[in-house]
């Protein structure tokens, strides 16, 4: 007796839940040759596929149910959850514009739509969204808690702390509220009752990250002892991988910062080989290769470029670490330049023009005038939207260095400025911070670290020998030691008059994301310039690395 469309979707689920993803998915396609098999259980095996980690499964699976039932705004909300989960924001907003259209009195539709301008640093637009989602009738945690988000990032804290403690009375162990707190009280340095009622509250949690944000607030009220009994005390009790590593990189920069180079390491190297991450350097000098062979000098000359004549973008790039938050911070401070932050939109770009079997970097190759144009226009679009009269628009994502060929046939008339520093520390830096994403992979090893280095020398090398745009080399140690004459050098640059506030960059009040953010809301300092020498002994696999093998 054949399988009837029930019994399939059932063995898919037991399946799923006995971890055999290998078997549900090979229902899927028996599933596809009945044609009475309910939208509901398309719905609702998708989820479960996507709450198994399998992403592609359950984006396929959720576009079965939508196309049995088009106008179920459920199922377009849950689609748009797992194109988000894979990086596919476009397709997700798409979905949640649909979502929101058919079910308007659903908060969930515009509460993800403000998470994800928020998370591209629109926070007007964000506030926009969320404010919707509360119009509608939104009164859950997760809400409130990125309305606190939100609030922090406009700088009304006041207000963040309010939806935080909100988020807190619907769910008192709400981790991302409590983060919020926990932040929020390390920003204003909050005072010792304040902490004091705040960590009981965390320490109760088997929360490694949660936990490793509390001693950073202990840590920043002088209270470093404190911090770090708290961490040592409850490794032991955190089993997930996550949450030890948090634990591991915060021991560890505690140690570091108390000038004990040998439990600092040992903290270090414990966190990073937790860290799920994969890098293959002979495949990544590979696509290296490519890159440098479709943007070679003869296919500067020849491929077309945009005449828009837009100067407003500055591209700020280098290696993670290497001063890329602190040369925006002090440009964002002058009040003619907006800071966007790391926007991801130019390697998106780039990577959109493949199709057809040819993959970029090759599709550059076909461009027309009129593509180039079009492309130009996407971005321009996007600054628009973030900063309105803005004469300049720095968007510091470092690693578009790999796309600066790119970036000179959109926008000729823009600057880069390329931030430098000594490689060991660049390095180490790297290996130090936890970046949260799988985005950095190669900065969890210290040889891995060498060898993207090297390719990134290799590569900046290129484009400055074929490129029309102009560079500007900034080292991090000359912009330390002589701050006013590098910013000076900087603002000409650009085309930006000397504004004494830039001096005062640590003062601007602006969202700051990534792992610096804390670095530019202070005055200069030097400590971390030859900070390597403290931890020599433990550099062989990124000296090996970085030296030419030829």
């Amino acid at each position: 007796m054949p399988d009837t469309s029930a019994s399939l979707f059932e063995s898919a689920v037991a399946a799923i839940g006995s971890g055999r993803l290998e078997d549900a998915r090979a229902v899927v396609p028996q599933l596809e040759l009945h044609p009475d098999s309910t939208a509901a259980g398309w719905h609702r095996l998708g989820c479960l596929f996507f709450d198994a980690g399998d992403i592609e499964t359950a984006l396929g699976v959720l576009r079965g149910a939508i196309r049995r039932e088009p106008r179920n705004a459920r199922f377009r909300f849950d689609l748009a959850r797992v194109l988000r989960a894979a990086g596919q924001n476009d397709q997700a907003v798409e979905q949640l514009e649909a979502a929101c259209r058919l079910d308007p009195a659903d908060p969930r539709g515009p509460h993800m739509m403000g998470v994800l301008h928020l998370e591209q640093g629109l926070v007007d637009g964000a506030m926009a969204w969320l404010g919707r989602a509360t119009a509608a009738g939104g009164d859950y945690a997760d809400l409130f808690a990125d309305r606190g988000l939100a609030f922090q990032a406009q700088g009304d804290l006041d207000a963040a702390e309010a939806d935080y403690r909100a988020a807190l009375q619907r769910n008192p162990e709400h981790v991302a509220a409590l983060r919020g707190l926990t932040r929020l009280a390390r920003r204003r340095k909050d005072s010792a009752d304040v902490i004091d009622t705040l960590i009981p509250r965390i320490v109760r949690l088997d929360n490694g990250g949660l936990l490793a944000e509390a001693a950073g607030l202990l840590a920043a009220a002088d209270r470093r002892d404190e911090a770090v009994t708290l961490l040592e005390s409850r490794l032991a009790g955190i089993t997930d991988r996550e949450g030890r590593m948090e634990i591991h990189f915060r021991l560890g920069e505690l140690f570091d910062t108390a000038d004990d180079p040998d439990a600092a390491m040992d903290h270090f190297l414990a966190a990073n080989s937790l860290k799920k991450a994969r890098f293959d350097p002979l495949h990544y000098e590979g696509l290296v290769d490519r890159l440098l062979a479709s943007f070679d000098a003869d296919s500067m000359r020849s491929m077309p470029t945009a005449d828009h004549g837009d100067r407003r973008p500055v591209f700020i790039v280098g290696m993670p670490r290497s001063g890329t938050s602190l040369v925006e911070q002090v440009i964002a401070s002058h009040s003619h330049a907006f800071g966007a932050g790391e926007l991801g939109d130019m390697g998106l770009l780039a990577l959109s023009t493949g199709g057809g079997g040819v993959d970029y970097p090759e599709s550059v190759r076909r461009l027309t005038s009129s593509d180039v144009a079009a492309l130009a226009a996407n971005y321009q679009a996007r600054l628009d939207a973030l900063a309105p009269g803005a004469m300049r628009v720095t968007d510091k994502m470092w690693q578009n260095f790999e796309f600066l060929g790119f970036i000179a046939l959109l926008f000729p008339d823009s600057r880069v400025i390329h931030c430098t520093r000594d490689p060991l520390d660049t390095g180490l830096s790297c290996f130090f911070q936890h970046f949260f994403g799988s985005g950095v992979s190669f900065s969890y090893d210290l040889g891995n670290i060498g060898a993207y280095y090297r390719q990134y020398c290799r590569i900046m090398e290129h484009w400055k020998a074929v490129l029309q745009v102009p560079i500007l080399d900034v080292s991090y140690e000359a912009l330390v030691e002589a701050p006013e004459q590098s910013m000076r050098r900087l603002l000409e640059f650009v085309g930006l008059d000397w504004q004494p506030a830039c001096l005062r960059f640590f003062e601007t009040e602006r969202v700051v994301r990534t792992a610096s953010f804390e670095q530019v809301r202070r005055p200069m300092y030097k400590t971390s310039i030859g900070k390597h020498q403290r931890y020599r002994r433990w550099l062989g696999p990124l000296q090996r690395a970085l030296r030419d093998p030829d």
